[in-house]
């Protein structure tokens, strides 16, 4: 703290000379919030001092023009970084072809890492923290059911700057999290390459999996199908072998390899020629162990939540620890919970297994399989190309205005 608290107690003075009593509870706010985040070169304490003279809004018509300032100007700058930021991405997020080096180059460009520190030393940072009030999750959840539209955008405003983080903390934290993206992105299953113990083939062609969420959804697919429960045994023993780091690195991305999940096994597809079915050793973890590092930079910087699992529940998700927890288990601890295993394993007609979990079999009696859906829209539309043609009329037919499908 370069502001001490004497430094405080002689601006919140001066500013109560200056604009009166009542306005003496955000005076006293204002100033402690922004001496908080003051650093020596930012300017010394009679600086500071003379900052908060000039810079306080006390009047509420003054303060309205304030906000109306800052909304206006952080919808444009957030909205336009947010835009680029996404543009910056898109080849890591969307199927554009091979990757290419500059794609991470961009990728790693993070255009936020210097907005926060750029808005401290241009001193709007401060004036935001010097008007309007920081307010933790346990406020939010006592005060915020009586709060105002206004008084709530005044809230998620002040939120804006909980922090002041250097920009090469933030380069080093985007850095590692685009590194996992890319991993996970690029960590694709050929499904029809999968062999069981008995050597056969339970997928179609062409059917490639994410190893993440593909992997996860095609479980949940299975439930259509009579003889869906040896394809979802499969998948389970590729999801173990993916979490226990044994997959193969010649099946990754790869349909020139057959693979046994069960037995980790590698043939050369269509062959009996048989392959080095070396694992890829602990790529994944190394990567989860480098997003904790760069969290971790963060922490001396965000003294209202010190550590990732307090930003996670109380500024990301705003959700309390205890609330989260109070919730599982009262989930998981609810009675109906048995009944609903039973139901499952009566509808199922066997024992549960642990991919139960994803059960999809709680859906109107029309529901039709993928399988089904997949004819319905191919008789509809040949081609990728015809689809996206026609997604405009599909979503007018589904509500959207014009303009919105358009958009959409």
């Amino acid at each position: 703290m370069f502001i001490q608290d004497s430094d405080n107690d002689l601006t919140i003075r001066k500013l109560t000379e200056k604009h009166g009593t009542s306005h003496e509870e955000r005076i006293k706010s204002g100033v402690e919030q922004a001496s908080r985040f003051w650093r020596e070169e930012d300017g010394s304490p009679a600086e500071f001092q003379k900052f908060c003279l000039e810079n306080f809004y006390a009047e509420p018509e003054e303060l309205e023009k304030l906000f109306s300032r800052l909304e206006k100007n952080f919808e444009s700058l957030l909205g336009n970084f947010h835009r680029v930021s996404r543009d910056f991405y898109w080849n890591l997020h969307v199927e554009t072809g091979p990757m290419l080096p500059v794609d991470y180059q961009f990728a790693n460009f993070n255009v936020f890492a210097h907005v926060n520190e750029d808005l401290f030393l241009s001193k709007i940072a401060f004036t935001v923290l010097l008007n309007f009030r920081i307010y933790s999750l346990a406020e939010k959840n006592s005060l915020g059911e009586n709060w105002t539209r206004r008084q709530w955008a005044e809230a998620r405003l002040a939120d804006l700057f909980t922090s002041r983080i250097p920009a090469d903390v933030r380069r080093k934290r985007n850095e590692a999290y685009v590194a996992a993206d890319d991993y996970v992105n690029k960590y694709n299953l050929y499904m029809h390459n999968l062999i069981d113990e008995r050597g056969e083939r339970l997928f179609p062609k062409e059917l490639m999996l994410i190893s993440h969420w593909g992997l996860r959804d095609e479980i949940k697919a299975q439930y259509a199908y009579e003889d869906g429960l040896a394809r979802q045994e499969l998948v389970q023993m590729v999801m173990e072998r993916v979490v226990m780091q044994q997959v193969p690195n010649a099946v990754i991305n790869s349909s020139e390899w057959d693979w046994n999940p069960f037995s980790n096994e590698i043939r050369k597809s269509g062959t009996n020629v048989r392959g080095n079915a070396e694992p890829e050793q602990n790529r994944r973890y190394e990567l989860l162990r480098t997003i904790f590092q760069a969290e971790k930079l963060l922490d001396q910087y965000t003294p209202q939540n010190p550590s990732l699992i307090e930003r996670r529940f109380n500024e990301e998700r705003e959700l309390s620890e205890s609330d989260v927890e109070s919730l599982l288990v009262s989930v998981l601890s609810a009675d109906v919970v048995s009944e609903i295993a039973d139901l499952i394993r009566d509808r199922l007609g066997r024992n549960l297994e642990p991919f139960d979990i994803w059960y999809d079999g709680f859906r109107s009696e029309d529901s039709k399989s993928e399988r089904e859906l997949d004819e319905i829209v191919s008789r509809k539309s040949a081609t990728v190309e015809e689809f996206q043609k026609d997604l405009p009329e599909i979503l007018r037919q589904l509500g959207f205005s014009k303009q919105k499908s358009q958009l959409l």
